[in-house]
């Protein structure tokens, strides 16, 4: 494994393609199981430092901005919403509480897009709130915890691996079935980049920088 695992980087993921969306896709369709057993995996590091491509960017006329910078684990995201509620939860229809797994929003309005799901029933629902820079730097202070308890537990492991989603949702007993997925439709985004420039993404993989 690289030793740039626990290294904050700077960069945008571009839409993730082959294993990499495969891995996302199965976050998104049991967010609700790993919420719900987080206290079963939150302590094993190759279960909770899994790697996730999560898309945290906004783009903008020359610009681009992000609510936290990569690498996204998927242990820290779901803890983030699970201690900050207030910023990251809602109450389902169900009226337990619901955490998000999935954040975007816009730096410049203010907009906090988070996608949510309820432990208790596993409904899923999305929210749109104000206050981007709030949620922005609770979730960075997060990271950093977890990065440096990363960056600790590496140096006691050095050939340390992460497990894979399907490891862990097999650990969670999640069934094979569960792990299978439909065959996906292409959609395609366009953000403006400024200058003439415009970043277009597939969402089954695969993102170019084109001239208008």
């Amino acid at each position: 494994m690289s030793q740039d695992l626990f290294r904050l980087g700077h960069g945008f993921n571009c839409v993730p393609q082959g294993d990499e969306r495969i891995a996302l896709r199965l976050y998104f369709k049991h967010a609700a199981t790993l919420l719900r057993e987080f206290d079963r995996w939150k302590e094993i590091d190759r279960f909770y430092y899994i790697p996730i491509k999560l898309n945290m960017a906004y783009f903008c006329a020359g610009w681009a901005a992000a609510v936290a910078f990569p690498p996204y684990f998927i242990g820290t995201i779901l803890r983030n919403s699970i201690v900050h509620p207030d910023l990251f939860g809602t109450q389902c229809e169900c009226r337990h509480q619901a955490y998000g797994y999935s954040y975007n929003g816009s730096p410049l309005s203010g907009r906090f897009d988070i996608s949510h799901a309820c432990p208790c029933c596993g409904l899923v629902t999305r929210t749109t709130e104000s206050g981007w820079r709030i949620r922005s730097e609770a979730l960075k202070a997060t990271q950093e915890e977890d990065l440096k308890r990363g960056r600790r537990m590496q140096f006691w492991h050095p050939g340390f691996e992460p497990a894979t989603i399907q490891e862990l949702l097999r650990y969670l007993n999640v069934s094979e079935e569960e792990l299978v997925l439909p065959p996906e439709e292409h959609k395609i985004t366009r953000h403006r980049l400024g200058n003439g420039r415009v970043l277009v993404s597939d969402s089954a993989g695969g993102c170019v920088v084109v001239e208008e």
